[in-house]
C-alpha cells in the first residue's frame, strides 16, 4: 500500500491521543466525522489517508479550471 511508508515515518511517533486530536482537526477540514477508534497503527493510517485526502483537495482549489 502506498501510503503504508508514509505513515509510518511521520505518524509513528505520535502517541495515540495526538493522532485522535490530528483526526479531529482534519475532519473539521474536511467538514466530516471521522472515526476516531481503533489501534494506533489504524489511527496512523487514517491520518495519512485523510491528510492525502486534504492535499489533493487542497491541489485541486489551487488549479486554473478555465
Amino acid at each position: 500500500m502506498a501510503l503504508r511508508g508514509h505513515f509510518l515515518s511521520v505518524e509513528e511517533s505520535m502517541t495515540k491521543d495526538e493522532l485522535i486530536a490530528r483526526l479531529q482537526v482534519l475532519g473539521e477540514q474536511l467538514n466530516r466525522d471521522v472515526s476516531l477508534t481503533g489501534t494506533k497503527e489504524e489511527l496512523a493510517l487514517r491520518v495519512a489517508e485523510l491528510e492525502e485526502e486534504l492535499d489533493d483537495t487542497d491541489d485541486a482549489a489551487g488549479q486554473d479550471t478555465s
